[in-house]
């Protein structure tokens, strides 16, 4: 009974090689349906799923070693015509376009002919990154979290059969079942979106069905909100690296003209230190930069999935989920830490006012005094001359600040819905996590290059602070230092009678060994998180 069966298929085998290869996606039936037919002779009859080792080994597939005792008594997949509704989308696709292993006999081993893969449908769905009015499938998905997380190894991210393919007999979905948008039977129609939803996101509210899971912040046709969020973002991104970028690189002329016509400056001798950090502001500092550092190495694979480093670095991590295990306990952190700074200037609101806390000497929003200054300092980087006179912040601190806090609240709020998504589908529509999801990542890699270059310039890389500057570690800097970068809060000190109380002795040799060691650490983390985000836009 077998025999003929063989003979069949290589016959078809051969009418099959006389078609074309490769047949477009919506050609004509009769083609595809003449291409399939060695498929169908075998994987059209039901008795197919209950052959013997031995009888799949006489007719299509032998295997290397050992035959296995026994297979399973039934396996409904390879019985197929079932599978194939009339109007399915894959109806007019040869079986090879997805099953390209079988295009010749024997078949290699089964397992290495899948077709459920997301490559797999990037074959007929990645149209070209230039057609954005018309963008394909397979881009917008490696751009949702789902492909993101599919790209770095996750199998429990979401993949196109299990949105988009009925249930076979089995219960298991498959390419085979894969049917159109419009059709009313498919999962996505309207009437059965939330329970395709759901079977990921049991607790879904009907909202939820709003998210766009192919959203692309670039169609503003189709997504205007999401394409507004995008533009907004890449208008803050460019403005803010942009002018303390031109800030840094106009500061290291300066310093360079400066050496060459004064020589190089100073070194504060040994001796007496004021007291600039106390202990627990040196721990909070240092905590943040912990909880950065780990934020930005767990999350930052996620917008870069497709890179080979993303894949690498999250294996290093244990796997994606344990990344993500990781990323929310840094996020707990970072959370608990904002709560508390802002219960302790609260707390000095309450005790000195809001004007003397918030808008004095000590406090960190901006005064008429910091934009006198920031023109004052491009004036010395055009022209020299003198510096302005800083009091305990400069502008750019207050800036570091400001845009810290601020978006710590964006991350928080909008890592929190992509955290929860079912509970807070309740509360908003289901595009907001496409929404939070574009913020999210916007503002981390935001963060991630403002902190990483132009912070560590102001802190650590200009030529009169290079390497490291140790104050934010040490907690001290040198009186005689101190009076020369900050004259006006060195006098207002002096004027208050404070200084005496602030001496402290200069910090020992460990102390700053240690403190150099941790600076150097987080610049060389940064500054190779910097080139990686490069070669990432570079290579895309």
């Amino acid at each position: 009974m077998r025999m003929p069966v063989r003979v069949v298929l290589w016959t078809s085998l051969a009418v099959a090689a006389a078609c074309p290869a490769r047949p477009a996606l919506g050609q004509e039936l009769s083609e595809a349906q003449t291409a399939n037919l060695l498929c169908e002779t075998c994987h059209g009859e039901e008795t197919i799923a209950t052959w013997s080792p031995q009888e799949r080994s006489a007719n299509v597939a032998p295997e290397k070693g050992p035959l296995p005792a026994s297979r399973p008594a039934r396996r409904p997949e390879l019985f197929i015509t079932p599978h194939i509704p009339a109007g399915a989308a894959h109806a007019k696709v040869a079986c090879v376009e997805c099953h390209p292993a079988a295009r010749t006999l024997p078949h290699p081993r089964v397992h290495a002919q899948g077709a459920g893969d997301v490559e797999t449908c990037r074959r007929c769905h990645d149209k070209p990154a230039a057609d954005i009015a018309r963008e394909g499938a397979y881009r917008t998905y490696r751009l949702s979290y789902h492909g993101q997380a599919n790209g770095l190894g996750s199998t429990r991210a979401a993949a196109c059969v299990d949105c988009h393919a009925l249930p076979g007999p089995d219960g298991r979905r498959s390419t085979h079942a894969l049917v159109g948008l419009k059709d009313p039977a498919g999962p996505l129609a309207a009437d059965h979106r939330l329970a395709t939803c759901r079977r990921c996101h049991p607790g879904a509210a009907a909202s939820f069905t709003l998210f766009q899971p192919h959203a692309d912040p670039r169609n503003a046709e189709k997504f205007p909100v999401l394409h507004a969020v995008w533009r907004d973002f890449i208008i803050i991104m460019c403005l803010a690296i942009g002018f303390f970028g031109l800030h840094s690189l106009l500061w290291l002329v300066r310093a360079g003209v400066e050496r060459i016509t004064r020589g190089p400056a100073a070194v504060p001798p040994p001796g007496a230190t004021i007291l600039r950090f106390g202990l627990l502001q040196r721990l909070a500092h240092g905590v943040l930069i912990v909880c950065f550092l780990g934020l930005a190495l767990t999350g930052l694979p996620l917008l870069y999935s497709c890179q080979p480093w993303a894949r690498g670095l999250v294996g290093l991590l244990g796997g994606l989920e344990a990344a993500g295990v990781v990323h929310r306990v840094f996020a707990g952190t970072l959370i608990a830490l904002v709560l508390v700074h802002l219960t302790g200037v609260l707390c000095r609101v309450i005790r000195h006012g809001a004007r003397k806390t918030l808008l004095g000497p000590r406090g960190l929003l901006p005064r008429r005094k910091d934009f006198a200054d920031c023109l004052a300092m491009f004036r010395w980087f055009l022209l020299g001359g003198d510096k302005p006179l800083f009091d305990r912040w400069t502008y750019w601190e207050k800036f570091d600040y400001l845009a810290a806090l601020l978006g710590s609240f964006i991350v928080a709020g909008s890592g929190l819905l992509l955290w929860c998504p079912e509970f807070f589908s309740r509360f908003v529509p289901g595009w907001a996590f496409n929404v939070a999801k574009l913020v999210h990542g916007g503002e981390a890699l935001l963060a991630v290059g403002f902190i990483f270059t132009v912070h560590f310039f102001n802190a650590h890389l200009r030529p009169d602070k290079f390497p490291v500057n140790e104050v934010i570690f040490t907690g001290r800097v040198a009186e005689e230092q101190l009076a020369h970068e900050r004259p006006a809060e060195y006098a207002r000190l002096a004027a208050a009678g404070e200084l005496p109380s602030l001496r402290r002795p200069a910090p020992g040799r460990a102390l700053r060994v240690l403190a150099a060691l941790a600076a150097v650490l987080a610049m060389a983390v940064g500054i190779a998180t910097i080139v990686l985000i490069i070669q990432a836009i570079v290579s895309e």
